[in-house]
């Protein structure tokens, strides 16, 4: 019902696909990064990268990149190239933003 409600009120088709998909890959990243500096995650991929963090010191953003260049990899067999192109803005401006942020300890009180 929610979104039967807001879609007349939001149109996003002007928004270029470049813009967009730097965009909503840094809102991801922020997004993402709250929940690891609570110590969090929503699962799957986002589970296991903070694992290795800790355990290996291996920055979570990059761990999370290398999962998902994986998965690049697989969806290239079925993506147009386009879309798969624009996908891969997004991922790196989400990815970018966790390695960037994300240290592990800082806010401990």
């Amino acid at each position: 019902m929610g979104v039967s409600l807001i879609s007349p009120a939001l149109n996003l088709s002007g928004i270029a696909p470049g813009m967009g998909s730097v965009l909503g890959g840094t809102f991801l990243g922020m997004g993402i990064l709250c929940l690891a500096r609570h110590n969090a995650s929503m699962g799957g991929t986002g589970s296991v990268v903070l694992w290795v963090q800790r355990r290996y010191s291996i920055n979570a953003g990059i761990s999370q990149l290398a999962c998902d260049c994986g998965l690049f990899v697989l969806a290239s067999l079925y993506l147009p190239l386009e879309k798969m192109m624009w996908s891969v803005v997004g991922t790196v401006a989400m990815n970018a933003v966790v390695i960037i942020w994300h240290k592990p300890g800082r806010y401990r009180g």
